[in-house]
């Protein structure tokens, strides 16, 4: 698990979390919703939420691991676990607990 993954940004209100089989769409992906707060979404669509516990550095590099170990909108979790750099990340560094953002 040395390698970083590279997480794609989808605008919040592109996000469509439901597939049109009403299943949910697959990851990986980053977001953040109208009030700022960052969402990582897993490889199999899982909504992991916020990497409140993790920092981000000014390239996007989560310090930390990201891990699928919970059930999100009736799905179980796949157990993706890695390293991850959120791709066009232009909000800075922020240390562990400020996963929130201001639109630039």
């Amino acid at each position: 698990m040395s390698d970083r993954v590279e997480i794609p940004f989808r605008a919040w209100d592109e996000f469509h979390w439901l597939a049109d089989d009403g299943k949910i769409k697959p990851g990986p992906a980053w977001t953040f919703d109208p009030d700022g707060l960052v969402y990582v979404v897993c490889k199999c669509g899982v909504i992991l939420g916020s990497p409140k516990n993790h920092s981000i550095d000014a390239d996007g590099t989560v310090n930390a691991s990201i891990i699928d170990n919970q059930e999100s909108m009736g799905a179980g979790n796949c157990g993706w676990h890695v390293f991850g750099r959120l791709l066009d990340w232009k909000y800075g560094a922020m240390p562990a607990g400020a996963a929130k953002v201001v639109a630039k």
